[in-house]
């Protein structure tokens, strides 16, 4: 990286080691009810026979929980009865001239290599938290005039808003495949208002008013992401511009607005949190830095290593 002051900063972790601890220990609680710290901090998950057998230490699944927001593996594993998400591969190819077919739900994409295929909420995400991390290491000071910074924000606008879409879909498709009918799930499939589509899907698949969802903070949070999002979309505007202090706080707002709604709306329907949501929900926080104040981060709610046991928050470590 080109040398100069980095105006907007990004934590390295996910979640502190003792909220790591606390959201792995839930997990092993899933099959030991009576597991505890102390008890479980050496212990390793062992589970199946064969091709069947299931393992995974205490310790790794935390660092992962460190590093990513999610212990995806244990997490997929211990939810595999899930309705709506499974484990589920995807698939590289890197031999010229093959093609591959694959299919979900009754959807089919054909492919020719060299190719790549993953589930889109997988591949959203990762993108999302891509495009946060780039844009903060190239808000640097006479770099490239924040060239790369704007491209990457704008990015991320688009994929945040396009992963709650995703996810909103994907129940719909599935329920569709199982050969279900009704008509809130006819009109799901047809144009319509945000709010409207918001308020048909609770209504299917929560059993719940719209009012369950958009009085917190993950609604108005989404809000400003899409508003974000559709003023480049429909591009009535003959500039774009961006202010880095106030990227600064919109590259959090996917934190409430994308993770913390989709587990928001998994909550209405008694589900638990939903890995990829976990990742972007606990995504390491950006603060902007005042090149007055010497490159020290404005930090703000910032919960600390030893703070926090709430929304999973990074440390720097």
């Amino acid at each position: 990286m080109v040398p100069g002051h980095r105006f907007i900063d990004i934590g390295r972790y996910h979640r502190n080691l003792k909220n790591a601890e606390e959201y792995v220990l839930r997990l092993f609680q899933q099959r030991d009810p009576s597991a505890y710290l102390p008890k479980v901090r050496e212990q390793v998950l062992r589970e199946g026979e064969g091709k069947n057998r299931f393992e995974v230490s205490f310790r790794a699944a935390v660092q992962e929980a460190r590093e990513t927001g999610t212990a995806e593996s244990l997490w997929s594993y211990l939810n595999g009865g899930d309705p709506y998400f499974t484990f589920t591969m995807g698939i590289a190819g890197g031999a010229e001239g093959a093609s591959m077919k694959v299919g979900f739900a009754g959807q089919e994409l054909t492919l020719a290599a060299p190719m790549r295929q993953m589930s889109i909420e997988t591949e959203l995400t990762q993108d999302i938290l891509d495009h946060r991390r780039i844009a903060s290491e190239f808000s640097i000071q006479e770099h490239d005039h924040y060239r790369t910074t704007a491209m990457h924000y704008r990015s991320y606008l688009l994929s945040a808003c396009a992963l709650v879409e995703a996810f909103l879909n994907r129940c719909v498709l599935l329920e569709l495949h199982k050969g279900r009918r009704s008509t809130v799930l006819d009109e799901l499939q047809r144009p319509c208002s945000v709010e409207r589509r918001f308020e048909l899907w609770l209504q299917e698949f929560a059993g719940e008013p719209l009012s369950a969802i958009n009085s917190g903070v993950e609604w108005d949070h989404f809000q400003e992401l899409r508003r974000n999002r559709n003023s480049l979309m429909h591009a009535t505007q003959s500039m774009l511009g961006i202010g880095l202090k106030d990227a600064a706080r919109q590259l959090n707002l996917v934190r409430h607005g994308g993770g913390g709604l989709v587990n928001l709306l998994r909550k209405t329907q008694g589900l638990p949190p939903v890995h990829f949501a976990e990742r972007l929900e606990t995504a390491p926080q950006t603060q902007f830095c005042s090149e007055q104040g010497r490159g020290q981060a404005e930090r703000r709610d910032q919960p600390s290593e030893e703070s926090s046991n709430e929304l999973p928050s990074e440390d720097k470590g």
